[in-house]
């Protein structure tokens, strides 16, 4: 009587003739996995399953699809169908192989696809170093690896750390120190489900310069300058990149407008900032001012007259209070930050 042993052999005998380059793969653990699937029964199955699968990733990775293994496979059922002759259910025999052959393929297919998806992540990681460059090269060829289309523009995310959601359309590093991705400018931009910053929309080549500015608006909505939306434009907050782009020169330029303010102490200085820029930002009533700051008239009056001595003509010099404003404006920033 036919068992599924030597049948199971000789199928995978056929295999390993027409595929010798993966041949090894095919051990006695593949042998008795093949002669289970035979038998059709219900009994947990033995080790081999991820034999076919390695099978699958092997020949994807030669050749760039299974064509071979479903040839190999088709070929060996038809060279063991003689020894099923010997079986008292030649029908039943028959349909489990080809149930068998269908089972393998499908693992081999299995296996195909993971090397496919394997090989495709770590071209978009290395597309994605390059991009992160200043000066990155061979940005074609290394997108048409990658399989993602080279947009004409695009822009970098910067992000927080965490589980990473929607990023689909995205070239993403998530496991980077300083998480961060591509994502085409033309593209919606999704919520990623952590706390996300976008850069200035450029040319591929440019992404470094978009990751610089999505990673520093990333830095201000981290230390509560910024509101905390999900995900933050830079260009929605481009005066405030502005008004603290250099430390030196903010410093220099608050404590040269703002110098009067010093012989206050630390709580007069701060609301006298704040009433000086409500002076500066509406017509100047005590009234207005008062509404803007949540204090009486008489409170906002007394305030004016302190600034009036303070500051003189310079609350009525054009240049001055142009110079004021941007002061008092970084002053608020430095203080929320």
């Amino acid at each position: 009587m036919l068992t599924e042993e030597p049948v199971a052999a000789a199928l995978l005998d056929e295999v390993r003739r027409r595929l010798p380059e993966s041949a090894w793969l095919l051990d006695r653990a593949a042998t008795r996995f093949v002669a289970h699937v035979l038998r059709r029964t219900a009994t947990e199955a033995p080790p081999g399953a991820d034999t076919f699968r390695a099978l699958g990733a092997a020949e994807f990775r030669a050749v760039g699809d299974l064509d071979r293994v479903h040839r190999a496979l088709t070929a060996a059922a038809r060279r063991v169908l003689p020894l099923l002759s010997r079986s008292p259910d030649f029908a039943r025999a028959v349909e489990n192989l080809l149930v068998a052959v269908d089972i393998l393929g499908r693992l081999a297919a299995e296996g195909g696809r993971a090397a496919a998806a394997g090989d495709r992540d770590r071209a978009r990681a290395r597309l994605l170093a390059e991009l992160g460059k200043p000066r990155p090269t061979a940005l074609a060829a290394l997108a048409r690896e990658a399989g993602w289309p080279l947009p004409e523009t695009v822009v970098a995310v910067a992000f927080d750390t965490g589980e990473l959601q929607n990023t689909d359309d995205a070239l993403c590093d998530p496991h980077a120190p300083e998480p961060w991705a591509v994502l085409p400018a033309a593209a919606p931009v999704p919520d990623f489900g952590v706390r996300a910053a976008l850069g200035p929309e450029v040319v591929p080549e440019d992404t470094a310069r978009s990751l610089r500015w999505a990673r520093r608006t990333l830095g201000l909505l981290r230390r509560g300058v910024l509101p905390d939306a999900r995900p933050v434009r830079w260009d929605d907050h481009l005066t405030t990149h502005w008004l603290l782009s250099d430390d030196v020169l903010r410093t220099a330029l608050e404590t040269s407008s703002l110098a009067p303010l010093e012989v206050l102490t630390r709580t007069a200085q701060d609301k006298a900032a704040e009433t000086l820029l409500a002076f500066l930002t509406t017509s100047g009533s005590a009234p207005e001012i008062a509404g803007v700051l949540g204090v009486h008239p008489q409170t906002a009056r007394n305030r004016l007259r302190m600034l009036n001595a303070l500051f003189g003509d310079q609350l009525h010099d054009p240049d001055a209070r142009f110079g004021l404003e941007i002061s008092l404006r970084a002053r608020k920033l430095r203080l929320a930050g």
